[in-house]
């Protein structure tokens, strides 16, 4: 192995329309890996998005996010360069870089066939697990890709010990397996950043908060249900993140005031700084999802200084530790009785929010960089 060796790592996901969780968390540790001056990154982006012709000329993701390390783009958009890596060796991503001594995918793509050795991130199994979850598309394409993974990549990096079960029950030898959680970093707030930042968005004094892309495995049925089930009038139901696909809310309102008796309140992509305020200013942080392959969103709420609800047999439960409340998700019984505890006992509340934050920070995104970087040295040495 080279003293620097140079690695070619993909970021496409970055040019998707909704880039989601995984797409922040392969950002965050290319920000991390970046840092540590160890090992010389080359970024594999797309050619645009084949359904936003804005983004076919630039150079740059189309997100706030810029690259430290060099960025190299292939010669198709998304989601056309996934459907040539699925059926052809085309085109290579070493005859784009040039000399690299490994691979890194961090997307659930077959990738070309190459003399590159190969390491992968396989952040979920969605796609062989619970494909109902998934469009049909995606699940198919994700099932192809996971398959050529097990089969090819020298090493797989999955965020969680729930990930690394689900690919040894699906075959892939524990042998080749490496745990590297994701991180977080903390958000510096002021002591008046919360009223403030409530008062930008117009919301109310109490409010619970959900944080995370609008679809159907995101379980946002369930909690709509729970908080109709507490009858609170004055409580309103924040909504951050994109609009992903499916009948993910029902049928809510532009204004948030529909017939589903409560006041639902959609505020799209926030900052990081309005979005760390408003999670420790809500009475609660609920992420009832019905499955995840680690859950950052629930990480960075706990960081920020809310107080978690999320659910039990998923990763969330493995990330929040006793950092949250842990509720059986398909239970509106039990997610509304720990919202009740929540709002009703301030001394239970306090006492989450600190439990959080100390959880919190046993990931950061410097132990996931090194802990990648062994991973690296296992496969080039």
């Amino acid at each position: 192995m080279s003293e620097t060796p140079r690695v070619a790592i993909t970021l496409t996901q970055c040019w998707h329309q909704v880039p989601g969780g995984t797409t922040t968390s392969v950002q965050r540790l290319v920000d991390a890996l970046s840092r540590t001056h160890q090992v010389q990154m080359v970024g594999v982006g797309a050619r645009g998005d084949l359904r936003r012709p804005a983004t076919w000329l630039k150079s740059t993701p189309p997100t706030d996010w810029k690259p430290p390390i060099e960025l190299l783009r292939m010669p198709l958009p998304v989601p056309l360069l996934y459907d040539a890596w699925t059926a052809t060796d085309w085109p290579k991503i070493a005859r784009r870089t040039g000399d690299i001594d490994l691979i890194h995918l961090t997307i659930p793509m077959r990738p070309p066939v190459e003399k590159t050795p190969l390491v992968a991130t396989v952040h979920d199994l969605f796609a062989l697990t619970r494909p109902e979850l998934m469009t049909s598309r995606g699940a198919k394409l994700m099932r192809t890709g996971l398959e050529n993974i097990f089969d090819r990549a020298k090493r797989v990096m999955v965020p969680s010990q729930c990930v690394a079960d689900d690919c040894v029950a699906a075959g892939v030898d524990p042998g080749r397996l490496r745990v590297v959680p994701w991180g977080v970093t903390p958000v510096e707030l002021k002591p008046e950043s919360v009223e403030e930042v409530r008062e930008r968005y117009g919301l109310p004094d109490r409010y619970v908060l959900f944080v995370g892309t609008l679809e159907p495995r995101k379980n946002l049925s369930t909690l709509i249900q729970a908080m109709q089930k507490l009858a609170e009038p004055d409580l309103a139901l924040v909504l951050v993140g994109p609009s992903g696909w499916g009948d993910a809310l029902g049928p809510v309102s532009g204004d948030g005031s529909d017939s589903l008796g409560l006041n639902v309140m959609q505020l799209g992509f926030l900052p990081e700084e309005d979005l760390a305020a408003l999670e420790r200013g809500a009475v609660a942080f609920c992420f009832p999802s019905l499955a995840e392959g680690f859950g950052l969103p629930v990480l960075e709420a706990m960081s920020a200084g809310a107080a978690v609800v999320t659910s039990l047999g998923t990763a969330t439960a493995e990330v929040a530790g006793d950092g949250a409340l842990l509720i059986d998700p398909l239970s509106v019984t039990d997610l509304a009785a720990a919202i009740a505890s929540l709002l009703s006992d301030s001394g239970l509340a306090a006492e989450l929010r600190e439990r959080g934050r100390k959880r919190s920070q046993l990931f950061t995104w410097q132990r996931s960089a090194e802990l990648t970087q062994e991973v690296y040295r296992e496969v080039l040495e």
